[in-house]
């Protein structure tokens, strides 16, 4: 049964009044019935609280990290921040080098906007100058307080000699004990674990001191996160806050980080906070967004076509251009990999783009004897794409960009026409291919290779029609019906007839209005194609399963073809998208590079007759 109080509240909602409700009054107006929240109650308390502990900014310390600390506590704003010592490198006698070093790290902590209590390390006290020159700065290295009716105690783990508690120091710890019996939780700090020590180095006499408290440990040095269970209680040795670290991650306990702790009722409750992973506003900036949104969209790194004048490949340039539309330099890495026999002549290229610019690289690509081009298609660029942005580790991504080798391709006659029935028996030997796509999108990632997703491809013509004949290679069969046409595997057919240069120059943004579209999924045949009622009177096409993948046949009408070109026609724009549908996700395997995309150029797959 509900208390009073809520009760009272459940019968104010009825009439859709403004409520006041918990400790820290939410102002709401409740609507009569369902209401989109599941209790009016905040999850506070006047005892709860939070605070944040530090751990060893030293011991080979990598500098700015600590000082990163400091920037993301006060985007945090704990009430007050402790520390486990190891603040200084220290080991040191020289005075004047000591003082360098604490003015270094107060300056330091000077930025925080709240309350930091020292505790010593074996850095910051190893000796007795460095005792001395705490002693100068700090005053006592061992002490304590309440705050909340929660007993705070700062111990030096360094009480001369090293690693131990002094007599002096363990009678120190045990009459605040005794002056606080009654607080609701005591939490101690100290830099060495010393329960970890053989013999426990005084550890065992204040451990005693503890016994039927509740309380929580805290301790660094080893520079690596590990929770202990003792005494029904959480000894709590942290990681780093810039110390020497491999920082190999949580499994073993490497990693920079502060602790959060709220303190409630039921005693601390504590959060890692991973300094990677707290940020303030600009974790995500318009300059951030605009320069990889240029990246992810393959705007950075585009190649120019590859036209060549022979059927035959020997030599080569691909062309790159690059463009940086960040505010800070970008740094591109070219290389072309050996495919087909073909390798750049140099390994690699690097360019560092000024901000806001656009540059050119030329790599030249050689092969050891001519290759046909239908052999060859595209000719894949890796890159990588390094940016430095103000605030983050430097950024890097790769990708590949494929190179198109391309022409004029001629359109041979034909003396028997094909059936446009999927059986491909009356073609002879399909000589253009895509082994090298152009352009793959959808899962791009899930294309392994040829024999993934790769085809070959014919065309002919005869006086009533243009022919297109496609044999696919897919590894990974999918049904071929049971789904939506649109959703299995097929073959698209884009075609542009319009006369030049509308045809070279066009951008293929509107299907059936710029080009023709013709797709034919697997298992399709003329009467069945998508699109049916938009394609033009005489349209054929066929695809079937085959053991080795699909193969796909189209028939467009000669009469289409004479009606876009105004008079008798002699020349069209083609290209061809495989979409393979597998386990991992659909990728789509483009011959020539999308008309509508940003890679695409101009007069790309132009077929002329003979």
């Amino acid at each position: 049964m509900p208390p009073v109080k809520t009760l009272a509240l459940l019968m104010l909602m009825v009439f859709g009044s403004e409520i006041e409700a918990g400790p820290d009054p939410i102002r709401i107006t409740v609507e009569d019935g369902p209401n989109p929240w599941t209790s009016l109650e905040p999850h506070s308390s006047p005892d709860f609280f939070q605070f944040a502990v530090v751990t060893d900014r030293t011991g080979g310390h990598r500098p700015g990290i600590f000082e990163d600390g400091v920037r993301k506590l006060n985007l945090l704003r704990p009430e007050f921040v402790m520390s486990v010592g190891d603040l200084i490198e220290g080991y040191s006698e020289d005075v004047h080098e000591l003082a360098s070093e604490w003015d270094e790290f107060t300056g330091f902590v000077d930025q925080l906007k709240m309350p930091f209590f020292y505790v010593p390390g074996n850095h910051d006290i190893s000796n007795t100058v460095q005792a001395r020159v705490w002693k100068e700065r700090f005053g006592r290295s061992y002490y304590h307080f309440v705050y909340r009716n929660v007993l705070f105690l700062c111990l030096n783990s360094e009480d001369p000699p090293a690693t131990q508690l002094s007599d002096e120091q363990i009678e120190y710890f045990r009459k605040t004990l005794e002056e606080n019996p009654d607080v609701r939780w005591t939490l101690a700090f100290l830099h060495k674990p010393l329960w970890t020590y053989e013999g426990h180095a005084g550890w065992a006499k204040f451990e005693a001191l503890l016994k039927g408290r509740k309380h929580t440990v805290f301790a660094g040095h080893n520079h690596d996160y590990v929770k202990y269970r003792r005494n029904d209680s959480n000894y709590i040795i942290l990681a780093t806050t810039g110390g020497g670290s491999e920082l190999r991650g949580p499994v073993f306990g490497e990693f920079d980080h502060v602790i959060w702790v709220t303190m409630t009722d039921e005693g601390p409750v504590l959060a890692n906070l991973l300094l990677e992973g707290i940020w303030d506003e600009n974790i995500r900036t318009e300059e951030v967004a605009v320069a990889m949104q240029a990246v992810l969209e393959g705007r950075a790194v585009v190649c120019e076509p590859i036209r060549l004048d022979s059927p035959l490949l020997k030599a080569a340039v691909a062309k790159y251009r690059l463009t940086n539309d960040a505010d800070v330099p970008m740094k591109v890495m070219l290389r072309v990999p050996s495919a087909y026999g073909i390798h750049s002549a140099s390994e690699s290229v690097e360019r560092v783009v000024p901000p806001n610019s656009v540059e050119f690289a030329n790599l030249r690509l050689e092969a050891p004897s001519a290759i046909p081009v239908e052999e060859v298609g595209a000719i894949q660029g890796n890159w990588t794409i390094q940016y430095e942005f103000e605030g983050h580790k430097p950024v890097e991504i790769s990708g590949f960009r494929s190179c198109p080798v391309d022409g004029d391709y001629s359109i041979p006659p034909f003396i028997k026409p094909p059936k446009a029935d999927g059986d491909l028996s009356d073609w002879g030997e399909l000589t253009l291919t895509a082994h090298v796509p152009s352009q793959i999108d959808g899962r791009a990632s899930a294309w392994t290779g040829r024999e993934d997703c790769s085809f070959r491809f014919a065309v002919g013509a005869d006086k009533q029609n243009f022919y297109v004949a496609v044999r696919v290679v897919d590894d990974e069969a999918q049904p071929d019906t049971g789904q939506d046409s649109r959703r299995r595997e097929s073959v698209s057919l884009l075609l542009d007839a319009r006369p030049d240069p509308a045809r070279s120059q066009g951008h293929g943004r509107e299907p059936f209005a710029d080009y023709l579209l013709v797709v034919a999924p697997v298992g399709s045949s003329t009467g069945d194609l998508p699109d049916r009622d938009r394609l033009p009177a005489g349209v054929q096409a066929a695809c079937v399963r085959t053991p080795k993948g699909f193969d796909c046949e189209f028939a467009i009408p000669a009469a289409y073809l004479d009606a876009t070109q105004d008079g008798p026609w002699k020349a069209l724009r083609m290209n061809i998208q495989v979409s393979d549908v597998d386990q991992d996700g659909r990728t789509r395997v483009w011959w020539r590079p999308e008309w509508g995309g940003s890679t695409n150029f101009e007069g790309s797959g132009t077929f002329r007759k003979q």
